[in-house]
């Protein structure tokens, strides 16, 4: 993941870049709620150029869970 796309998630969930590995459980995050889940929503939106259904946000359940999320949209389409 981008440098620049991991700080602002970071930044959202109110965390040190370096806490946002792959198997990180959100719930474990305590800025992590739908408020965050919207930002979250908006900041891939912008980042992949297209919208981003919150409901799939919704069912994230780790760190790992977003970055294969933005793989699969971003190089497979």
């Amino acid at each position: 993941m981008e440098i620049e796309l991991n700080n602002k998630i970071a930044n959202l969930m109110e965390v040190e870049p370096s806490v946002l590995v792959n198997d990180k459980i959100l719930d474990e995050i305590e800025a992590w709620d739908s408020v965050t889940m919207l930002g979250l929503v908006v900041v891939l939106s912008d980042y992949l150029g297209e919208p981003v259904n919150p409901g799939e946000v919704g069912q994230f359940e780790t760190f790992g869970d977003i970055v294969l999320f933005i793989s699969k949209k971003k190089y497979i389409g």
